[in-house]
């Protein structure tokens, strides 16, 4: 019976390790096929918005997959421990309200709606309806996370702000308070019915924003290039035990 559940547990581990394995080679040729497209787009005659629209399907499914590998690996190094989720299905959102709430990025909605949603809804309590009060509430929270993404692409290129990143989360602020409202104002049953046309839709309204906001600027940071120099950097660290600037390295791809 020891034998057995010896051999359950290790079968277990190797499964675990194949999926990591797999998920991390087939995200590596996945980027280099998307960032060998993107350098050559003016050459393969490819739209901007279509080399756009890859990049960020890339880098979401990317975000996406490293934590899973991440629970994976906590997974199989560590039995019995089991990480929180840290997405639940963010491609079968059914609204904006259901993907910042309940799909994406959790951890982070927790903290936001901990440290920012809660104390806005009893500030604004005293200043509006109860029954509204989650509008302005959830405005001040995107307005919160956009100034801390704007912050982040500033420290990751050291480039001045240009406030596209901000505008993109107040976009989506003002979207969620419209949701609310039609929600508390119109019976919405009937559209509930159809999930796909719910999904569709849900992402059009996603994806117009994000790609006229949000990805430019990311793009413009050249991820895989500093991804590739910092890599490079840490390989030469270990190896000749001296810090060196990644700036000064020559990275073989290039977006």
């Amino acid at each position: 019976m020891l034998s057995l559940e010896m051999g359950g547990e290790v079968c277990n581990l190797l499964v675990d390790w194949s999926i990591a394995l797999t998920s991390l080679l087939y995200s590596h040729c996945v980027g280099m096929f998307i960032a060998q497209g993107y350098c050559h787009k003016d050459e393969l005659r490819i739209h901007p918005l279509l080399a756009t629209s890859f990049v960020a399907y890339y880098f979401l499914f990317m975000l996406v997959a490293f934590f899973a590998v991440v629970a994976f690996l906590v997974r199989a190094l560590i039995p019995g421990v089991e990480l929180e989720p840290q997405f639940d299905e963010p491609h079968y959102a059914t609204s904006v309200q259901d993907f910042w709430g309940k799909r994406w990025n959790l951890m982070v909605s927790d903290i936001l709606r901990a440290a920012v949603y809660r104390p806005a809804r009893v500030v604004f309590s005293r200043l509006v309806p109860e029954r509204w009060v989650s509008v302005p509430s959830v405005f001040v929270t995107f307005l919160v996370s956009g100034i801390m993404h704007e912050m982040i692409f500033y420290y990751l290129g050291q480039v001045k702000p240009t406030w596209e990143v901000t505008w993109f989360f107040v976009i989506n602020g003002v979207m969620v308070g419209i949701e609310i409202v039609m929600k508390k104002s119109i019976d919405l049953k009937k559209f509930e019915r159809s999930p796909i046309a719910c999904t569709a839709l849900t992402w059009v309204f996603l994806s117009i924003p994000g790609l006229w906001l949000l990805f430019p600027p990311f793009v413009r940071l050249d991820p895989c290039v500093r991804v590739c120099k910092e890599a490079m950097a840490f390989v030469r660290l270990v190896k000749h035990g001296h810090l060196i600037n990644p700036n000064e390295l020559a990275c073989p791809i290039s977006m």
